[in-house]
């Protein structure tokens, strides 16, 4: 699965193969929030199949 990520390239087999045992698969709905800017980011998430949105919505409502 990481071959088809540049991200990963330089790695080793074996390297791969650990980023892989400390991952998980997760489904979100459509429209879901998945992070918001007061979340603490200690991952590293690749979206596997669909697509993301990335917004900043300010006070007055605005994207």
């Amino acid at each position: 699965m990481l071959d088809t990520v540049d991200l990963f390239n330089d790695l080793s087999s074996d390297e791969k193969s650990e980023v892989l045992s400390a991952s998980r698969t997760v489904r979100f709905q459509p429209d879901q929030v998945i992070y918001t800017p007061d979340d603490l980011c200690d991952s590293l998430c690749i979206v596997l199949k669909g697509r993301l949105r990335i917004a900043k919505v300010f006070p007055s409502g605005r994207e």
